[in-house]
C-alpha cells in the first residue's frame, strides 16, 4: 500500500515539474528540433534501432526457465517489425534526397535558361535599337511630306496617294521586322502540356488586364500528378484559383499589379502557391469557405463554386490549404498567398496580421488562426 502511495506522488511530482518546464516562452509550443521532419525522421530511425538492440540484448540476457523458443519468436517479430518501419524511413528519406537533387539540378537548369533568356533579351534591345536607327531618316523624311501637305502645298497628279502608300508600305515594314525580332514567351514549363497549357491561358489574361504574370516550377510535376494529385484536378485548382487572383487584383487600389504562382517542391513537400496584390478576403467569405459558395465578386463572374471543388480535392488528396495575409499597408508588395500543401496534414491554416480579429470574429471555427510573428 505505502508504495502505491510513494508510486503516485512520484507521478504528480513528475506531471507538475513537467508541466511547469513546458511553461517556459522558448519551449511552450514543444521542442523545435522534434518539429523538424527531417531530424523526425533520423530521430526516428535511431530509436527504432536502439530498441531492435534492446530487444536482442533482452533475448540473449534474460532467464527463460524453458521458454527460449518463445521468447526467440516474440523477439524476432519485434525486430522485424522495427526493421521494416527502419528501411521504409530509409526508403523515403534516399528518395526525397534524390528529389531535392533533381531539384538542385532542376534550379541550375533554370538558372541557365533564365541567362538565355536575358541574353535573348539583350539581343532584342540592340535589334530594335539598330531598327529604331535604320528607320529614323526614313520616317524624318516622310514627316516632312506630311507637314508639307498639312501646310497647303500641292501635289502633283497623283503624289498624294503615293505619299499614302509610302507610310503604309514604311509602317508594315518596321511591324514585320519588328515581329521578326520580338522573343518568345518566357514562362517555365512543367512537361505536363494541360498544365503548361492553362498557365499560359492565364498568362494571356493576365496581359488582357495589364498585371504581372510570374510563374517558378520546381521539380517534377509528373511526380505529384501521379502519386498526389490527378492532372484534371490539378488543373482545375490552378484554373480556378488564378482567375480569383486575377479578380482580386482587379478590384484592389494597388499599383501593385502582379500574381506570382510557384508549383512543385518546397520543403519536402509538393505545394502549389499563389502570391497576388489583390484585396483580402471578407471575413464572412472566409467563414463559408468550401462550406457553401461563396464570392464577393458576382459581377465578374465569380461563382464561389471554385472554392467548394478546391475542398473535394483537398478532402480527397488530403492535403492542406493555408491562407497567409500580408500587410495590406505595405505599397509595391503582395498582400496575400494561398498555399495547397500535398502532405498529408489536411491542416486548415490562416497566417494573418489581423489574427486577433479573424479569431474573435470567424464562427465556423474551422482554421487554425496564427499571426505574422508565429503566436
Amino acid at each position: 500500500y505505502i508504495q502505491e502511495i510513494k508510486v503516485i506522488l512520484v507521478s504528480c511530482i513528475q506531471y507538475i515539474l513537467i508541466l511547469n518546464v513546458f511553461k517556459i516562452k522558448r519551449l511552450k509550443n514543444g521542442l523545435s528540433f522534434l518539429q523538424n521532419d527531417n531530424k523526425n525522421e533520423y530521430l526516428s530511425i535511431v530509436v527504432s534501432n536502439i530498441c531492435a538492440f534492446l530487444i536482442i540484448i533482452y533475448c540473449l540476457m534474460a532467464s527463460y526457465d524453458g521458454k527460449l523458443e518463445k521468447q526467440i519468436f516474440v523477439s524476432f517479430f519485434l525486430v522485424s517489425i522495427l526493421m521494416i518501419f527502419c528501411v521504409k524511413k530509409i526508403l523515403t528519406m534516399f528518395y526525397k534526397q534524390k528529389l531535392i537533387e533533381q531539384t538542385l539540378k532542376d534550379y541550375e537548369s533554370q538558372i541557365k535558361e533564365k541567362d538565355e533568356q536575358l541574353q535573348k533579351l539583350a539581343d532584342e534591345k540592340y535589334k530594335i535599337s539598330k531598327l529604331n536607327h535604320e528607320f529614323y531618316n526614313r520616317q524624318k523624311a516622310l514627316m516632312m511630306k506630311v507637314e508639307d501637305a498639312l501646310n497647303g502645298m500641292k501635289f502633283e497628279a497623283g503624289e498624294e496617294v503615293n505619299l499614302k502608300e509610302k507610310i503604309q508600305e514604311l509602317s508594315n515594314e518596321y511591324t514585320n521586322k519588328a515581329i521578326e525580332n520580338r522573343v518568345g514567351s518566357n514562362l517555365s514549363k512543367t512537361d505536363v502540356e494541360e498544365i503548361d497549357d492553362m498557365f499560359t491561358y492565364m498568362h494571356m489574361e493576365c496581359k488582357k488586364y495589364g498585371i504581372e504574370f510570374i510563374l517558378q516550377v520546381n521539380g517534377n510535376i509528373n511526380f505529384l500528378i501521379n502519386n498526389y494529385i490527378e492532372k484534371s484536378k490539378l488543373v482545375t485548382l490552378i484554373g480556378d484559383h488564378l482567375r480569383d487572383a486575377i479578380i482580386a487584383v482587379n478590384h484592389s487600389k494597388n499599383k501593385y499589379k502582379s500574381i506570382l504562382a510557384i508549383l512543385g517542391i518546397k520543403d519536402d513537400n509538393y505545394e502549389f502557391c499563389i502570391y497576388d496584390s489583390g484585396i483580402e478576403f471578407e471575413i464572412e467569405t472566409l467563414d463559408k469557405i468550401g462550406i457553401e459558395p461563396s464570392t464577393t465578386h458576382k459581377e465578374d463572374g465569380g461563382s464561389g463554386i471554385g472554392f467548394m471543388t478546391t475542398f473535394e480535392t483537398l478532402k480527397e488528396t488530403k492535403a492542406s490549404f493555408i491562407l497567409e495575409e500580408l500587410d495590406e499597408e505595405k505599397e509595391d508588395s503582395y498582400t496575400k498567398a494561398i498555399k495547397f500543401v500535398f502532405d498529408k496534414k489536411e491542416r486548415l491554416e490562416i497566417i494573418s496580421y489581423r489574427a486577433e480579429k479573424l479569431k474573435g470574429e470567424l464562427k465556423a471555427n474551422r482554421f487554425v488562426i496564427k499571426s505574422e510573428r508565429g503566436d
